[in-house]
């Protein structure tokens, strides 16, 4: 094969138009870059700046940013993931009642509140608000629309890992839950999260109670085990027989000191 001498004047042409296409690229990395992350197409953003889409796509994949456009869409205040932080601890509490954590196909993970009932919606808005989460809830119907369920769906790495790690488990289930050694000053908010979520109160004279509905034995054991640690009460535990456990305290007297120190700091979320 006869290799043809290219001539000066075409080389510098040649190098010319790569390093101008280069140097502009570079320059446009940033915004090329916003713009997909906005869910731009790239042929649009190709377009725009004059270039091929290849280009686009070589760009990209130089700032190590695949097609599955994994940077969340919406975001939170991550200065709130704090385990010095009584809220936070309220929040680890929520979650462990009736929180869940799902992969994304993309490698993110997304943390996820689920509640029923005006009371559900409060929670979810307190929740909305105190992580300053820019996107919004969802609202499902259930029992043929008579009730509704209230979902907050936060797509965030660093806040699912931090609850993972807390409370080493690695599922999408909080029932294998180990939940940590808590400090006395954070252990009502935590236990005043977890009963939010998972818990229902009935007062009404002798027959007041405080009940709540646990899933897993090995969940069971250790929010006993908390409760009768820091304050020795007496817990009725009911079997049931498709499966989890009913907590009950019963006695009035008890009832009302644990009321008061879940309730007494009204400055949650």
């Amino acid at each position: 094969m006869k290799l043809t001498r290219v001539p000066n004047k075409l080389r510098y042409v040649l190098l010319y138009r790569v390093f101008t296409v280069y140097y502009s690229m570079k320059d446009i990395t940033k915004e090329v870059i916003e713009l997909y992350y906005k869910r731009v197409p790239q042929r649009v953003i190709a377009q725009k700046f004059n270039v091929s889409t290849s280009c686009i796509e070589r760009l990209l994949s130089k700032n190590n940013i695949t097609n599955t456009r994994t940077k969340n869409s919406f975001t939170i205040n991550e200065n709130k993931i704090c385990l010095k932080s009584k809220d936070f601890w309220y929040v680890i509490g929520l979650f462990l009642a009736d929180g869940y954590i799902h992969k994304n196909k993309n490698g993110t993970k997304t943390v996820s509140f689920c509640f029923s009932g005006l009371e559900g919606e409060k929670i979810i808005q307190k929740l909305k608000i105190w992580f300053e989460y820019s996107g919004d809830y969802k609202i499902y119907t259930q029992d043929g629309g008579t009730n509704f369920r209230y979902v907050l769906n936060m797509s965030n790495n660093i806040l699912a890992l931090a609850l993972e790690n807390i409370l080493s488990y690695s599922t999408n289930k909080t029932i294998n839950a180990k939940i940590p050694t808590i400090k006395e000053e954070f252990i009502y908010s935590f236990l005043r999260g977890f009963f939010d979520g998972d818990g229902s109160y009935y007062l009404k004279g002798n027959r007041s109670r405080i009940t709540c509905f646990i899933l897993s034995n090995h969940l069971k054991d250790q929010i006993v085990k908390i409760i009768k640690k820091f304050f020795n009460y007496k817990i009725c535990e009911v079997a049931r027989k498709l499966g989890g456990t009913h907590l009950s305290i019963s006695k009035k007297a008890i009832i009302k000191e644990f009321i008061k120190k879940l309730y007494s700091d009204d400055s949650f979320l």
